[in-house]
């Protein structure tokens, strides 16, 4: 007996990502109960790997989801994101705080939800949203006539954080949901952090311990990791992910033409993830995902690789 629990909207952790419209959520419907019809009289060894239902299942939401008028935005998505922006954070060049920002959502809301909706329609990230306000924070006990003694802390404009927000959670849904992030990432992941990798590694150790192995560690560090990634080559993953188009061209217009700015001294910059940005962690996810999917020798274990 196959017992199927339907919900009106997909969402990741109690917030929903994408409100489905009632017409496109009795399709999907459909199609899922189309995927399901298509075993249940069957016996699963006849069929292959039973893991063949749930790809079909997750081909299936994808395909309509990618059909959806999913490029536009909703209150319920906007709203969850507007509330994560945490009060009392320093804004960035245009000093618009997060307080405001919520203000003017409340004082016209469809006006609001229509502004980013034409932004993600054209795929269009706004260049005034690119412009990152340094603020260099000396560190302690150092020499401060070395540049690399300062701590650089970039503060991004409100609007541009928020939209970047929404944009990172319907990215971050598609990669999870489609299992393109390697399992050996435990950086920047829901329900996945430094102790999920450390407890890995343990009970591989103590796996090998039992079976009379001798287990040798090596750990490699990236020494200033987000500020060195390639953008030519980020862009060419970018465009292979399996994310709807519209996403992939708005996160290429993210890329597009960012500058830092301290004081009167503007500079344009080409390298790095930006910081301060939500997307930043996951294209660093994205950027070194190949390199946690390497196959060793036998007796090897991938990475357990923490951003």
């Amino acid at each position: 007996m196959v017992t199927v629990e339907w919900q009106t909207s997909i969402g990741v952790n109690g917030r929903n990502l994408i409100n489905v419209k009632k017409l496109n959520w009795l399709k999907l419907k459909v199609n899922i109960f189309r995927c399901i019809n298509r075993y249940v009289d069957l016996d699963f060894k006849d069929v292959g790997d039973p893991n063949n239902i749930v790809k079909e299942i997750q081909d299936s939401i994808f395909n309509i989801m990618e059909n959806l008028n999913s490029n536009g935005t909703n209150k319920s998505e906007l709203e969850g994101a507007l509330y994560d922006l945490k009060p009392k954070k320093a804004p960035g060049f245009d000093g618009i705080p997060n307080e405001i920002l919520r203000e003017m959502y409340l004082a016209n809301k469809n006006w609001f939800v229509g502004f980013l909706d034409y932004l993600l329609s054209n795929a269009i990230f706004p260049r005034v949203w690119k412009i990152a306000l340094v603020t260099l924070i000396p560190k302690p006990k150092k020499d401060l006539s070395s540049a690399s003694h300062f701590r650089p802390i970039c503060l991004l404009p409100t609007w541009g954080k928020l939209f970047d927000k929404i944009i990172s959670r319907r990215m971050s849904y598609y990669l999870e949901l489609s299992g393109f992030i390697s399992s050996n990432q435990f950086g920047f992941r829901q329900q996945k952090s430094t102790i999920t990798a450390f407890q890995n590694i343990k009970n591989y150790i103590d796996q090998a311990s039992t079976n009379g192995n001798i287990v040798c560690i090596i750990s490699l560090d990236f020494k200033n990791a987000f500020n060195s990634v390639n953008w030519s080559i980020l862009k060419g993953k970018i465009i292979k992910l399996p994310i709807p188009s519209y996403l992939k061209n708005i996160i290429l217009d993210f890329l597009n033409n960012r500058s830092i700015k301290n004081g009167d001294l503007e500079m344009k910059y080409n390298l790095g993830v930006p910081q301060g940005s939500c997307m930043g962690p996951l294209l660093w996810n994205i950027f070194i995902n190949d390199l946690l999917e390497i196959e060793f020798d036998e007796g090897i274990k991938n990475p357990s690789f923490c951003g």
